[in-house]
């Protein structure tokens, strides 16, 4: 579809090759790949059970006390945080004891992988972060 005068196309370097990024201080260490959640004061940290608010997912390792970037939106490569339970395509998934997926069976989701994920493997998941009641 071509763009029009009026809404002219967005470019994908304006929204990211692969989705929608924010810039946030960590409270905590966080690894490259690992969900992350949102405290209080506005600082992230590894998300780590289904009940937190998650945002996202982290698209480089971020420091304690140093600023990176977050993917809120779109395509990440996440690691399946259970090693022996894969993830099946289209599962709904959010984040597990070590900051990776697992599919959800209660609390606030993550996002749907868009792939198989073997257990302890990687794969794609299209990051859609909500909170549901049980988080709010």
């Amino acid at each position: 579809m071509a763009g029009i005068s009026a809404f002219p196309l967005v470019p994908d370097t304006m929204l990211g090759a692969f989705g929608t990024e924010i810039s946030k201080v960590a409270y905590s260490d966080i690894l490259a790949g690992q969900a992350v959640q949102i405290n209080s004061d506005g600082l992230i940290l590894p998300a780590t059970a289904s009940t937190q608010k998650i945002i996202g997912v982290a698209l480089y390792d971020i420091p304690s006390g140093t600023e990176g970037a977050v993917r809120v939106a779109g395509v990440a490569k996440c690691a399946n945080g259970d090693a022996s339970t894969a993830i099946t395509a289209g599962a709904v998934v959010t984040a597990g004891t070590l900051g990776g997926v697992v599919a959800l069976t209660t609390g606030n989701y993550l996002g749907i992988a868009l792939e198989p994920i073997a257990g302890g493997a990687q794969g794609f998941v299209l990051i859609v972060p909500g909170v549901n009641t049980e988080g709010a």
